[in-house]
């Protein structure tokens, strides 16, 4: 099920993607997330994550390991691969916190990982806000300035411009 959540009145903080197959799991972080302000948007198995992925790009994901149909470090390792959504922070938030699984979705390109049921939502969240505030902007979003440049001579004024 994909599903997009916002609240009146929030301050636009950015969309995520949120990748569960745990509906109780899933409404309860669209609550919280929601209230804080972002947009979400919901897959319950990696086949629809990766099918959202091609058509909606966010600026998070939050991903479970342990999914049906493709498992969460085979969409990590997908996203990482492709050029479009590469560069996207994604934060693992599972039940699978053991040493081997956090080395291995660091080693696929992990922002964070964060362990169901032992952190918080408040650090989740602090997490999330490390992940979007850490990621360059992208050049299309970047203010533009012009920039005048004179060379030595006195010649007018070679018109640049960039980013911010």
């Amino acid at each position: 099920m994909a599903t997009t959540d916002t609240r009146a009145g929030a301050t636009d903080k950015g969309s995520i993607l949120l990748i569960d197959d745990a509906a109780d799991f899933r409404r309860i972080y669209r609550h919280f997330l929601s209230r804080e302000g972002y947009r979400i948007q919901e897959a319950e198995d990696g086949e629809k994550a990766w099918q959202l992925l091609r058509t909606n790009k966010p600026d998070l994901i939050l991903l479970d390991l342990v999914l049906p149909k493709k498992s969460g470090f085979d969409v990590l390792r997908q996203i990482r691969a492709e050029p479009a959504t590469k560069d996207i922070p994604v934060v693992i938030l599972s039940g699978l916190g053991n040493e081997e699984n956090i080395k291995r979705g660091v080693e696929l390109g992990a922002t964070y990982h964060s362990v169901k049921g032992v952190e918080s939502i408040r650090d989740v969240l602090r997490k999330i806000s490390l992940s979007l505030a850490a990621r360059p902007p992208s050049v299309e979003s970047a203010p533009r300035y012009l920039v005048g440049l004179r060379d030595g001579a006195g010649d007018a004024p070679h018109r640049l411009y960039a980013a911010a």
